[in-house]
């Protein structure tokens, strides 16, 4: 028997959750108060409603009343447990990970009286370290459960390890923390965005994906002040007084500043659980208190110029407020100039220009006279970093990358993207340590994000390392942006001419949606609503409300900044 099956309370359950996401939370206790928007951890105030098994439920209705209570974390998945035997209740493993569906098109196959099979239509994943997976494929999964009776009720014996979870809900169930890293100079917290069911051992999931360390794919391009072999003991964290209580055990330094970092590392990435305001380490059994850093304190995405850098009527420099006129940067501008540029990115503090030219990719730094880098065809615009390499590539070859240092030092990376697409845009973060690239394929184009291994204490580029596959649209690639820390956009143009802006956390979920008409390039600012949008004819559009709006006019090109 093959049947698309929702149970009504389900349905309801499911209805008034999406209707108050977003907008108030769900009290749990107490009087009724006006809500607000909950940020970080909502495991009490927000929770997807549970129910327990029924006396008397058929085989199919205990499978699909333990799939909807298994949306529910609260008490280490204590109503989802009650759908299963005993034995199985303590092997069934909920944090192996998670296969995120569409409840319309999961079907509940009968097999036999104790047998039944879910199939599912996944539209993501988790693993079960929390990274997210957005491009998993759309064949059809199975999930097979068998089924006993316990004292007259049917009850599960074996199912998958993990959850599926209907997306519509996934992010009442999941929230998204970013775990903090360092770049190798231990200038910058980079992070690494996991998801974590929303539940009150959050803080004890970070805290073990902490010492783990960071996903495969950013591993090359970052490290961790937490050393290797460092445990949780007791493992779990609990919190008092609103401060985590982290004990840890193994073998650890007893330099201060390094000290400092880790206990930063574990602050940085416990913030964003409701309900804790600090840390405290017990390192080995001390309890000695870890002063604050007060010097050369890690920065999270440093910050740019608010006035966005343009080329208009031959002046190359920051739009002022009033879009009326534009203020040229000392000792670079001229250069700049008279290049007789189509497009620049601009470096740390304004004093070092990339430049695209009609003859290939130029640096200008201020003080020196223009330097040609790059001749080939097909050039995108140059991208540069905070150390002030300038990195190149064309529409012709994906599969390798230029970059050109300060010291005149130059080399090619490999990249793990095939020699038949092309590269239409590419960024580095303001922390160096990951390259955003917009890929045009025969298919349409496809966003993807890099992380860049650094020759130790030369900061030269050593090789791309991982790679994490972002959001895929039909249509012309036009140009990315870095909004944030772990926030990129992409910008396209679609088959029927429309602007698509696709704005996504890396390690995260994507939004979609439509650009000013005829939109060709993309820059950030310093927060995710100041990206601006420039169209083919010159207008510089930032978004106001749902609508875009026009804050200037003439404008020939728009440049990123570095922070």
């Amino acid at each position: 028997m093959r049947r698309t099956f929702r149970q009504a309370a389900s349905v309801a359950v499911l209805a008034a959750l999406v209707a108050l996401t977003g907008c108030a939370s769900i009290p749990t206790s107490g009087g009724v108060n006006a809500g607000q928007v909950a940020t970080g951890e909502e495991s009490v105030e927000v929770d997807v409603v549970a129910s327990g098994p029924v006396a008397g439920s058929s085989p199919e209705q205990i499978v699909s009343g333990f799939v909807d209570a298994a949306a529910s974390p609260r008490n280490n998945y204590q109503t989802a447990r009650l759908f299963l035997t005993p034995a199985f209740a303590e092997e069934w493993t909920p944090d192996a990970g998670a296969t995120v569906d569409r409840i319309a098109s999961r079907q509940y196959v009968e097999l036999d009286e104790n047998s039944w099979r879910i199939q599912a239509e996944p539209v993501a994943g988790l693993t079960e370290t929390g990274e997210y997976d957005d491009t998993v494929s759309a064949s059809r999964v199975t999930l097979d459960y068998e089924l006993t009776q316990v004292a007259g009720e049917w009850r599960i014996s074996r199912a998958p390890q993990g959850v599926l979870v209907d997306d519509a809900i996934f992010d009442i169930a999941f929230a998204q923390y970013p775990l903090y890293f360092y770049d190798p100079t231990l200038s910058y917290l980079v992070p690494d965005v996991r998801w974590f069911a929303r539940r009150e051992s959050t803080q004890t999931s970070i805290v073990r994906e902490l010492l783990r360390g960071p996903a495969e794919w950013l591993a090359p391009g970052v490290t961790s002040a937490i050393p290797d072999g460092l445990r949780l003991d007791p493992g779990a964290v609990p919190v008092e007084a609103r401060v985590a209580e982290i004990a840890l055990t193994g073998d650890v330094t007893d330099d201060l500043r390094t000290l400092q970092l880790i206990e930063l590392q574990f602050q940085e990435s416990l913030g964003a659980v409701r309900g804790i305001e600090d840390v405290h380490l017990r390192i080995n059994g001390a309890d000695d208190e870890i002063p604050d850093l007060a010097l050369d304190v890690p920065q999270l995405n440093p910050r740019v110029d608010p006035r966005t850098v343009v080329y208009r009527d031959g002046e190359f420099g920051y739009l002022s407020t009033s879009a009326q006129q534009v203020t040229r940067i000392d000792g670079v501008s001229a250069a700049v100039e008279s290049l007789q540029p189509l497009d620049a990115a601009v470096g740390r503090d304004g004093e070092e220009v990339a430049v695209l030219a009609e003859s290939g990719a130029w640096i200008v730094r201020s003080g020196d006279e223009a330097e040609l880098l790059d001749e080939r065809d097909g050039l995108a615009t140059p991208a540069i970093d905070g150390f002030g390499i300038v990195w190149t590539a064309t529409d012709r070859r994906a599969d390798e990358i230029a970059w050109f240092a300060p010291d005149g030092s130059r080399g090619i990376v490999s990249t793990p993207w095939a020699e038949d697409a092309g590269i239409a845009a590419l960024s580095v973060s303001r922390d160096g340590t990951r390259l955003l690239v917009l890929i045009q394929t025969d298919d349409g184009t496809q966003l993807e994000v890099a992380s860049i291994a650094r020759a130790s204490e030369v900061d030269l580029p050593d090789a791309l390392g991982g790679r994490l596959a972002l959001t895929a649209v039909d249509g012309t690639a036009r140009d990315v942006a870095w909004l944030g820390p772990s926030t990129v956009a992409s910008l396209t143009t679609a088959p029927d001419g429309d602007t698509i802006v696709v704005t996504q956390d890396v390690g995260g979920t994507s939004t979609t949606r439509a650009g000013p008409e005829d939109g060709r390039e993309i820059v950030g600012g310093n927060t995710v609503r100041e990206a601006r949008i420039l169209t083919e004819g010159g207008d510089l559009d930032q978004q106001s409300g749902v609508a875009w709006q026009v804050r200037s006019t003439g404008i020939d090109f728009v440049a990123s900044q570095q922070g």
